[in-house]
C-alpha cells in the first residue's frame, strides 16, 4: 500500500496528463471496473451481484455503492456482494446506444479520502418475466375486529410432484400474527380504515430446484357496529324477547331500556327477555356490544308498547 508521500510524487509525476487537484486521479489511477456479474434476471428471484474489478492502484480497500436502478429490492447498497430480489416490469435492459430500460449503476473508491480515486460503471439489466411460478390471488381477509377469516392464495405454475411451503405475516392485532399453514384461519384484530399490509412467501422444493415467490396484500378491519334490534313493538304488560344483529362477532351486550323488567339476558347471544311496561308508550332504549379486540358499538333505539289487546266478551 501507497503512503501518502509515495501518493503526492505519483501525483506530480502525472500533472502533465492530469492535474491532481481539480481534475481528479487519471483514469489509469482509478479502480478500473470491467464488468458486473449478471445482465439479466427471473422475476421473483434473488441474485447475488458481484463486479469484476481489474484495476486497484494504491492497494488500499475498496469502497462500493450500487444502484440498482428498481429492478427490486434493495434499490441502493454499499455491500461488495449485495444480493437483490429482482421484482420489476419485464422488459429491455438500457443500452448506451440510447435503449431506454433497467440501469445498474456502481461506483467504486479506493481508500476512505474525500478525494480518493473512484470509478463509475454502469450497465442494462434486463427483467425477464418469472419462470412459471406465480402468485396469482390473495384473498383480502377483510372484515370486522373480532371475527375469523381464512386467507387462501392462488398460486399457479407449480412442478410436477414439487412441495410448496407457506409463510404468513399478518401485521399488528391480528390473531396469530404469522402463519406457516396454507390457508391459515386468523381473528382480525384492531379496527383500521386503512388496513393493513400483509406479505405472503411461498417456496417451492421440487428434488434440487428451489423457487421462492412473495407478495404483499392488503386487508382491511372494521370497527363492530350494531346492525338493528328486532322487535320494537309489543303490548303492555306482556313480554317479549329483543334481539340485536351486529356486523360481526362480540362478546358482551350490556342493554338499558326504559321501564323494562329484565328477567333473562344473554350478553354473547344478543338476546334479553323480560316484561314490557304496563303503560303504553314510547321508551328510549340503548345497547352496547364489546369485543376482546377492544372493538365496540352503542346503539339507541324506541320501544313503541301498544294498549293490550280487549279480550271479546265472554273469553
Amino acid at each position: 500500500m501507497q503512503t501518502p508521500i509515495c501518493k503526492l510524487i505519483t501525483c506530480l509525476m502525472l500533472l502533465s496528463v492530469s492535474a491532481c487537484a481539480g481534475r481528479g486521479f487519471p483514469l489509469n489511477y482509478t479502480p478500473k471496473i470491467e464488468a458486473i456479474s449478471h445482465s439479466s434476471g427471473r422475476n421473483g428471484d434473488s441474485i447475488k451481484f458481484k463486479a469484476i474489478i481489474t484495476r486497484q492502484p494504491y492497494g488500499e480497500d475498496l469502497h462500493y455503492f450500487w444502484d440498482f436502478g428498481g429492478i427490486g429490492e434493495p434499490r441502493f447498497s454499499e455491500a461488495a456482494e449485495p444480493e437483490v430480489r429482482i421484482s420489476g416490469v419485464p422488459g429491455v435492459a438500457w443500452t448506451e446506444t440510447g435503449q431506454d430500460g433497467y440501469r445498474i449503476t456502481l461506483t467504486v473508491t479506493e481508500g476512505k479520502e474525500h478525494d480518493a480515486p473512484a470509478n463509475t460503471f454502469s450497465a442494462g439489466f434486463e427483467v425477464l418475466p418469472g419462470d412459471g411460478l406465480e402468485i396469482e390471488e390473495v384473498s383480502s381477509g377483510s372484515g370486522v375486529s373480532g371475527d375469523s377469516k381464512t386467507f387462501v392464495a392462488v398460486v399457479t405454475g407449480q412442478l410436477e410432484n414439487s412441495v410448496l411451503s407457506y409463510h404468513w405475516e399478518f401485521g399488528p392485532g391480528a390473531d396469530p400474527a404469522s402463519s406457516t399453514e396454507a390457508e391459515p384461519q386468523v381473528k382480525l384484530g384492531i379496527p383500521a380504515e386503512a388496513g393493513y399490509i400483509g406479505q405472503l412467501s411461498v417456496t417451492e422444493v421440487a428434488g434440487a430446484k428451489i423457487r421462492q415467490r412473495q407478495q404483499t396484500f392488503r386487508y382491511v378491519v372494521e370497527q363492530l357496529s350494531v346492525i338493528a334490534v328486532e322487535p320494537l313493538t309489543g303490548e303492555a304488560g306482556k313480554m317479549i324477547s329483543l334481539q340485536l344483529s351486529a356486523n360481526g362477532s362480540f362478546d358482551e351486550a350490556e342493554w338499558g331500556i326504559e321501564g323494562f323488567d329484565q328477567e333473562d339476558l344473554d350478553a354473547q347471544a344478543g338476546t334479553i327477555t323480560g316484561k314490557l311496561p304496563s303503560a303504553a308508550g314510547s321508551y328510549q332504549g340503548n345497547v352496547t356490544v364489546s369485543n376482546a379486540h377492544g372493538s365496540s358499538d352503542e346503539f339507541s333505539f324506541t320501544l313503541t308498547v301498544t294498549e293490550p289487546e280487549e279480550s271479546e266478551p265472554g273469553n
